[in-house]
């Protein structure tokens, strides 16, 4: 059986649905928030968690995005096009009580999503959590670097359960160093790597 479309097309429309019209998708969940809060001043104070996690990619600038958009238009129209159609879809759902079968859909497919993995990336990551303390990320990157060590990406994440502090969970290291879990552990993080 032939595919759809030819394989850099192929490459072009994957990334378009993993990566920018996602990126479209939450610049326009900001905006709309906007526009809310500009109806309803202080309704953007009332945006938790799950709204920024959602919306996390929608602070990259402009000018990153403005080359791979204008590159890829050919891919991103048509999948827009798609979200425009389930989105429709979504609301028949919503009027007629029938968005069951979209959650299940959603909750099944995001379970075949690969944990602990950043796209393409497949550098070694080393996590841990560490108290919450002021410098601790300055210390932490200054070990690093004394050992020549480079820190290709770094996630803080605020810890809600257990003990109190921050996980840098998502801390990649460029270089496979075994080194790096001892210096975060010296630094009294309880640090582990991770695939």
């Amino acid at each position: 059986m032939q595919a759809p479309y030819p394989r850099c097309e192929v490459h072009d429309r994957v990334v378009a649905a993993v990566s920018h019209v996602p990126h479209l998708l939450a610049v326009a969940l900001v905006n709309l928030a906007r526009k809310t809060d500009n109806a309803v001043p202080g309704a953007l104070k009332l945006a938790a968690g799950g709204f920024r996690d959602m919306t996390r990619i929608a602070s990259a600038p402009y000018e990153l995005w403005h080359d791979i958009l204008l590159t890829n238009k050919a891919s991103i129209r048509p999948l827009l096009e798609e979200f425009r159609n389930i989105l429709g879809d979504m609301e028949r759902g919503l009027m007629t009580d029938t968005l069951e079968p979209a959650f299940e859909d959603a909750i099944s497919t995001r379970s075949e999503i690969p944990m602990g993995t950043k796209g393409l990336s497949r550098s070694p990551r080393h996590s841990g959590g560490c108290q919450d303390q002021p410098g601790i990320i300055a210390k932490l990157s200054t070990e690093l670097a004394r050992e020549n060590i480079n820190i290709k990406d770094i996630e803080v994440l605020k810890v809600r359960e257990g003990e109190a502090g921050n996980d840098p969970d998502g801390l990649r290291i460029a270089d496979n160093r075994p080194e790096a879990v001892s210096i975060l552990s010296g630094l009294g993080f309880t640090a582990r790597e991770r695939n």
